[in-house]
């Protein structure tokens, strides 16, 4: 079991991992580590956290990281910050083809569409309003970037935090262990008789059952006890922007209602937050059609409606005046 002060050395990728605070230090809510890596180094592979949201802040030199398979840069006293919106249920239109090339493509995509969007933010301490009509040839609007009053820069310095717990009810027929067990036995001895008749395509799909039972039990051993998931969500207010941090995987429609509901306050959305629990969360009107996300959902249809409903409220309730900054509740 790793201990904060243990130290890591890997001579082959060139990395000394120190680590400060383990999760046994933090109650589970992250590991801090110091990374020291000498010119060249790399990690072991391309990797993902599933379950986890990573963050790194640059303390000297340059350091270099894949998103996908597009290379970020950050240079000292730069932070890079990975997050991932609710996409449960969005995918690129030519996925899993096998074909590094069309990766490659979805990625520029995605890369340019972030830039697009950052281009577009207004000036630091500054908004864009409408400057009159000019003439020429007939009446044109113009508009112009100017300072934010004193008001208005107050109130960029709010900073407020809070957790907002939703019980989510389970769905009624969510299978037990011993009951996946069987089923995922029953899926091994099908795949053994298909492969001994030379059945490719019938082992395959027998193949996909056994992999869906498996994690479907790895669910099934980490769920709460009870009728209802003990839903967390860490809600914050940075100036204009609210930040709602959530576990699981939704689906976009909590953050395009959220952000239709709060426009024009930029609203940022962070799944995958401290847990993948309680896993896909799909909206009630794409239940009942066999999809995958709803076939291993632990929450019963109707829960993301509850939430969207329930963080709306909490939202709308929280102080409009700065806090006093302090630490993450």
């Amino acid at each position: 079991m790793i201990h904060s002060g243990d130290m890591l050395i890997n001579p082959v990728t060139k990395e000394q991992m120190t680590f400060l605070k383990t999760a046994a230090d933090t109650n589970g809510e992250y590991v801090l580590i110091e990374l020291r890596a000498a010119p060249g180094a790399v990690v072991a592979a391309a990797h993902v956290h599933p379950h986890q949201t990573e963050t790194f802040e640059v303390i000297s030199g340059t350091l270099g990281a894949k998103i996908g398979r597009e290379t970020v840069e950050a240079v000292a006293g730069g932070i890079c910050l990975f997050l991932q919106g609710a996409s449960g249920d969005l995918g690129p239109r030519e996925g899993f083809v096998g074909d590094t090339a069309v990766a490659d493509r979805n990625g520029r995509q995605v890369g340019h569409a972030a830039l697009a969007a950052l281009e577009a933010l207004p000036h630091a301490g500054t908004r864009f309003v409408y400057a009159g009509p000019v003439v020429s040839g007939t009446w044109i609007g113009t508009w112009r970037h100017e300072p934010l009053d004193e008001d208005s820069l107050q109130r960029q310095a709010a900073w407020h935090w809070e957790q907002h717990a939703v019980n989510l009810v389970y769905r009624p027929e969510l299978p037990t262990v011993e009951e996946t067990q069987r089923e995922r036995r029953q899926y091994e001895f099908l795949e053994s008789e298909a492969q001994a008749a030379g059945d490719a395509l019938r082992q395959r799909d027998c193949r996909a059952k056994v992999e869906q039972m498996t994690r479907q039990l790895a669910r099934l051993n980490t769920l709460p006890p009870g009728e209802s998931f003990p839903y967390r969500a860490i809600i914050g207010q940075l100036g204009d922007s609210l930040w709602v941090l959530v576990p699981g995987e939704l689906y976009q429609v909590f953050q395009t209602t959220l952000r239709q509901r709060f426009a024009p306050r930029p609203v940022i959305i962070a799944t995958l937050t401290n847990d993948w629990h309680p896993g896909y969360i799909p909206a009630a009107s794409c239940c009942g059609y066999g999809i995958y996300q709803d076939s291993i959902a632990a929450v019963a249809p109707g829960a993301l409606e509850t939430l969207i409903e329930s963080i709306t409220r909490f939202l709308r309730a929280m102080p409009t005046e700065p806090s006093i900054p302090g630490p993450f509740p």
